[in-house]
């Protein structure tokens, strides 16, 4: 990552907070970095129904533990000053993704004014094949409950579940790194860097099996061993223990969710997501930390969606529980969608009810020596992600600002009068001297069809047949004849609406756009 300016550091402090819906604020209020505060009244109090809203696809971080701002969304912005949001545009009466969504569906505001979508350069674009990255908490109850489970059989289950993992078509699935932890009456962390090397994970393993209780003692401090494993956390606990457990800083990793850049903060290169793979026999009896941290462990980085919506989002007809906690926030019509516990109970003791409730996925294995649990749990894995980051239905909207100092309220808002939502930006530029930098100056894109917006500069032939010209944050129009392209290195006509075809012979080759006119260029790499 590039070293942050002052300026970025600016705007990574820059947060959004939401209201909206027929009842009311759609997420807590909250504060922003500017002593303004955000309108939470009513979002279809005032809105004309045009039939379409969209959940927000930026992450949710709340937990006073975790951030410093809680109850806000994370922000997203490109260099310089290009204002983006993530989205799911759908259909505002049963939810469902839409076929031809349009930025005209929405309002921008800026100081209660509507943006100038030329002179800003709007636009909203479907975005392909955006990468994931998975990173998964292996966590094993070793406590007194445990004693009767055929320890052989279950190491060996995980270690299915891990090559079976690797082995999937997914390659998502297939390509997520690991933290390998124990637990009876503390938490040991067997591997505490996130690895997808399967011989690290297994020697851990293998030693895990052979010193099963080790000096972790017979108590089962389940509640903290979530907590540990998802880390961030920085607190006393809900106990008070005096000491202050600080996991920003312990040297292990973390489940850190959220968007990436290519470093220069002029595309998104992919989203992180996380999961906790929870194997325990009994309840949980170490009380430093309680369900409540374990709750609040799991959805300091959430997804948003509404609990109709969430009634209806389960995995297949083996999931025990809905794919999402279904816990409504401060009564309104929204639920919180966070890392994803998947809960395999072992042993013949049943379903700890206060870890079911806690988690998206619970298989119950009602055995001491059978846990054959592989298979479902690469499937709730896959449907998690569905259900947080919605992959068939993500939209990215951006805008230039230009104003360069002042504070400036941004308001990206649907119009319906049944569900409808409101994200706010307060920016303030009043204390931070930005009259020097720049507006964006023209910038070269490769687009899908349709104007799509191909992260991580890179393409599948999968996906996309075809590659079109764009250039943005100017509002000069170029014809097709204004560009040139080659594909590894080799110059390809283009077809007469501009574009250029690319096939399974172009895998691992990087197609350069060039706006001939200008002089500057935009790259993709194709990919299988």
């Amino acid at each position: 990552m590039a070293r942050l300016t002052p300026f970025w550091i600016l705007l990574s402090s820059m947060l959004l907070v939401a209201c909206g819906g027929g009842g009311g604020s759609v997420v807590p209020a909250a504060s922003t970095d500017t002593t303004d505060t955000t309108d939470t009244t009513d979002g279809g109090s005032t809105e004309t129904d045009t039939g379409v809203t969209y959940f927000p696809l930026q992450f949710y971080l709340n937990g006073d533990e975790y951030v410093e701002e809680s109850g806000v969304f994370e922000g997203l912005y490109f260099l310089p000053l290009i204002h983006g949001y993530i989205i799911a545009p759908v259909d505002s009466t049963n939810l469902e993704k839409l076929d031809n969504p349009s930025v005209d569906d929405y309002s921008i505001t800026i100081n209660d004014q509507a943006i100038d979508p030329v002179e800003q350069g709007l636009v909203m674009q479907k975005i392909i094949d955006l990468p994931v990255v998975l990173n998964t908490a292996i966590v094993i109850d070793t406590s007194g409950s445990t004693q009767a489970i055929d320890k052989a059989a279950l190491i060996t289950a995980i270690k299915s579940f891990i090559s079976t993992a690797q082995a999937s078509s997914d390659s998502v699935i297939a390509n997520q790194k690991y933290t390998l932890w124990a637990f009876g009456s503390s938490v040991e962390a067997l591997v505490p860097t996130l690895t997808a090397d399967a011989s690290i994970l297994n020697t851990a393993l293998d030693s895990l099996q052979a010193n099963w209780s080790g000096s972790r003692g017979d108590a089962t401090a389940l509640y903290e061993s979530i907590v540990r494993a998802v880390g961030y956390y920085k607190g006393v606990g809900p106990v008070d223990l005096g000491t202050e457990v600080d996991l920003k800083t312990d040297g292990i990793d973390d489940l850190n969710d959220g968007y990436f850049n290519d470093g220069a903060y002029s595309r998104i290169d992919g989203v992180k997501l996380s999961n906790v793979v929870l194997f325990t026999a009994g309840n949980n009896s170490v009380n430093l930390f309680s369900a409540q941290s374990a709750k609040e462990a799991l959805e300091w980085q959430s997804l948003i969606t509404y609990v109709e919506q969430a009634a209806t989002e389960t995995t297949d007809s083996t999931t025990d529980t809905t794919a999402t906690d279904t816990t409504a926030v401060d009564g309104s019509e929204t639920t919180l969608v966070g890392k994803p516990l998947l809960y395999v109970s072992v042993g013949t003791g049943g379903v700890d009810a206060s870890v079911e409730a806690l988690a998206s996925k619970v298989i119950d294995t009602a055995s001491n020596n059978t846990f054959n649990v592989a298979a479902e749990l690469i499937a709730a894995q896959q449907s998690a992600i569905s259900v947080r980051i919605r992959p068939d239905n993500q939209y990215l909207v951006r805008y230039e600002i230009l104003e360069r100092d002042g504070k400036h309220v941004h308001v990206f808002s649907s119009e319906s009068a049944s569900y409808s939502y409101k994200l706010t930006t307060e920016l303030d530029l009043a204390t931070n001297d930005l009259s020097g930098l720049a507006e964006a100056s023209p910038a070269v894109e490769i687009t899908g069809p349709s104007n799509s917006y191909l992260a991580a500069g890179q393409v599948s032939v999968t996906s996309v047949k075809s590659l079109y010209p764009a250039t943005r944050w100017t509002e000069i129009p170029y014809s097709t004849g204004n560009y040139s392209w080659t594909v590894g290195g080799v110059s390809r006509s283009a077809n007469t609406d501009g574009s250029i075809s690319i096939t399974s012979a172009d895998v691992g080759k990087t197609v350069v756009l060039t706006n001939t006119s200008l002089s500057i260029t935009g790259t993709v790499t194709v990919l299988d």
